[in-house]
């Protein structure tokens, strides 16, 4: 087999290989998913560092609820 025959196989084995991981998985868009995740954490980050520290620091605890006493 000659050289470029070689690399030509590997490259099809390698699309292959492609095609069958996006296409036979039961999850279809592992991104779109890591970045939901990763949106919401760092939502909830934003609110744990910033949002309340701020409300508190204003004297508007009032609008915080109460979540002291569950």
């Amino acid at each position: 087999m000659s050289e470029i025959k070689k690399i030509r196989v590997v490259k099809e084995l390698i699309r292959e290989a492609k095609i069958f991981i996006w296409t036979k998985r039961y999850i279809k868009y592992p991104g779109l998913i890591v970045g939901t995740f990763i949106t919401l954490f760092l939502l909830l980050l934003l609110v744990d560092r910033v949002i309340m520290p701020a409300a508190v620091h204003t004297g508007r605890e009032c609008i915080l609820p109460d979540i002291t006493n569950l």
